[in-house]
């Protein structure tokens, strides 16, 4: 059984350089028009839930029994089925909160299992968004990053970024992957910090867009809220400037509140010469 649909993996070399908030208000974006899942497999912080304060129930091992035995293969499996355990969040949005101790514990999570988890899911939704923690865990981030169709790595304004992308670079190639195959974002970029051009240059490799430092955002995340969800034009707002470049890797307006003007001719930050 293979991926039916599109699988958009968020990770990155450390923490703290906002994956999950990332993560979190694609997937609402993409659930405007489509269905959408968001696969929290952080084992290190599983944070995604903490943004949709108010629609997922507490009590984990009461919502995902279903869940636990279709993993455990003991009733039929159907990709649906699975859907209708999770948690609903708006019209198009199924959310697996980060269980780390459950019956689906992510730390008791195997390969297997979470290959079958992403297969049966992508059945049923157009997008699978997994938010994945920056420890390379076999089963919660190798699965996902071999399977996923675009693979999305936030950096900030540090070199610290750069030094543990490298360092992890020559593990990621053994396994078939590698820095070139990512899709790079300058995010929470401040004015005085690294230019967008200097971090290609480190990088080596081109930064597809840079976001502005809102405030907003995480403002919103603080309170329990999906930044994307609070309003028709921020949804869209986010489709264009974010979800654009990452689906289509096309061109974007010039910078705003939200996102730093780009360059080069196609759009992309290119290391300098």
């Amino acid at each position: 059984m293979g991926f039916s649909r599109t699988v958009l993996v968020f990770w990155s070399p450390r923490g703290g350089v906002g994956t999950t908030t990332l993560a979190v208000n694609s997937a609402a974006a993409l659930s405007r028009r489509h269905r959408v899942a968001l696969l929290d497999f952080n084992v290190v912080d599983p944070t995604a839930h903490c943004h949709f304060v108010g629609s997922l129930p507490g009590d984990a091992d009461q919502v995902f029994p279903g869940i636990a035995r279709r993993l455990r293969g003991s009733e039929e499996k159907s990709g649906h089925r699975l859907l209708e355990s999770l948690p609903r969040c708006g019209e198009g949005l199924w959310v697996l909160p980060g269980l780390l101790d459950s019956p689906l514990g992510l730390r008791q999570a195997t390969e297997d299992s979470i290959r079958e988890l992403l297969v049966q899911v992508s059945s049923a939704v157009d997008y699978t968004v997994v938010d994945t923690a920056s420890f390379l865990s076999l089963a919660t981030t190798i699965i996902p990053l071999t399977v996923a169709d675009r693979v999305i790595c936030p950096l900030t304004q540090d070199l610290s970024s750069i030094y543990h992308l490298q360092r992890l670079d020559a593990v990621l190639r053994r396994l078939g992957l590698g820095a070139k195959d990512f899709l790079y974002i300058l995010n929470r970029h401040r004015s005085g910090g690294i230019r967008a051009e200097t971090m290609a240059q480190l990088l080596g490799h081109p930064i597809l867009l840079s976001l502005d430092d809102d405030e907003s955002v995480q403002q919103a995340a603080n309170r329990g809220r999906v930044w994307a969800l609070t309003s028709p034009a921020r949804s869209r707002q986010w489709s264009s400037q974010v979800l654009d470049p990452i689906l289509k890797q096309g061109a974007i307006g010039p910078g705003n509140q939200f996102v730093a003007e780009r360059g080069g001719s196609d759009g992309l930050y290119r290391p300098g010469r």
